[in-house]
């Protein structure tokens, strides 16, 4: 499709199109970033609550942390994900199996063993005071006013129990609950070794550690720019090989070349030194011999230039001698003019 830029209003249509596409590109490049790092954060902490429970614990609340080594308690750590922005916060919080535990736990609380009206409640409001009392009753008056449920009494399915022990975990200790909340996940509490540290050190900062992309290697993908770039080292490879052959063939033959020129030398240096030592009349005989022999002309060929010098002068000489004769046959009247 053709747009005629002069016009503005298909200027501005065509401005439009271009900012709706980039938006959308982005948009979709930025989900499947939160995907990638949902994914990391799931299997991080699948994999934290297997190994990490007690090391969290420790650093956090000692006397916590004692009770995961208490096998008759069977704790556990849960982690989840909590905030209202992206990427999510790492909460935890610490479970046990009541069912492995049978009757063994029991939680200890002023507010369900002290029944209003009995003598316990009259001691426990002299020591605390009026003013203690007074905010006691106001908080417990705002929990049932508020819809919750606050009292066993209260439970009749398994929806409301799941609400009552809800409301037991967020209420501060000092109210009668266990105030057993989830708690955020510190990156300084988490040990450098462990791979929920380098998630979490993605997930805050964006840096990939070395261990992340080796625990978690199909969340990285190659891509084509680094496809290109193996494939051109590839062919750098193989080119640099093809090269070191042709260097290796070319240096074989220019030394067999070499070595046969060395040889021809060497031949004609020793067929030059024989020549020059021989005398005159056993180089006349050898001539003759040359001559007379079928190999004469290859001989010839393989030392034209001392046989040139001879030639030369051996013609000289006859055509010396026939002018002489030809002057003699010449009459004396002509010879003196």
């Amino acid at each position: 499709m053709i747009v005629d830029l002069s016009n503005p209003v298909e200027y501005k249509a065509e401005e439009k199109r271009q900012r709706d596409a980039v938006l959308k590109i982005e948009n979709w490049w930025i989900r499947r970033r939160n995907k990638k790092i949902f994914l990391l954060l799931k299997e991080g902490i699948c994999a934290a609550e297997r190994t990490l429970s007690y090391q969290v614990l420790r650093k956090i609340s000692p006397t916590e942390a004692d009770l995961l080594n208490d096998p008759a308690l069977a704790t556990r750590v849960r982690f989840r994900f909590g905030g209202d922005d992206y990427p999510p916060r790492i909460l935890f919080k610490i479970f046990t199996n009541i069912k492995s535990c049978g009757n063994s736990i029991h939680y200890l609380s002023g507010k369900k063993y002290i029944k209003p009206g009995s003598q316990a409640a009259i001691d426990a409001g002299k020591q605390m005071g009026n003013r203690r009392l007074m905010e006691q009753l106001i908080v417990d008056t705002c929990q049932q006013q508020g819809g919750r449920v606050t009292n066993d009494s209260d439970v009749t399915n398994l929806k409301e129990l799941v609400q009552y022990r809800a409301c037991l975990d967020e209420t501060p200790a000092y109210l009668g609950g266990k105030d057993n909340t989830w708690r955020e996940l510190d990156l300084k509490i988490l040990p450098r070794h462990h791979v929920m540290h380098d998630v979490s050190l993605y997930v805050t900062r964006g840096v990939v550690t070395a261990n992340l992309k080796y625990s978690f290697p199909k969340y990285w993908p190659h891509s084509p720019c680094q496809k290109v770039k193996q494939i051109r080292s590839l062919m750098n490879i193989r080119y640099k090989e093809q090269i070191i052959s042709t260097e290796k063939s070319r240096a074989r033959s220019s030394r067999r070349s070499a070595v046969q020129r060395a040889k021809m030398m060497r031949e004609l240096y020793l067929d030059g030194e024989r020549k020059q030592i021989t005398t005159p009349e056993e180089g006349y005989s050898e001539r003759n011999q040359l001559t007379t022999s079928p190999d004469s002309e290859i001989d010839i060929m393989q030392d034209p230039e001392g046989w040139n010098d001879d030639d030369d002068d051996d013609d000289d000489d006859d055509e010396a001698l026939s002018l002489y004769e030809w002057t003699q046959t010449l009459p004396v009247d002509v010879a003196d003019l």
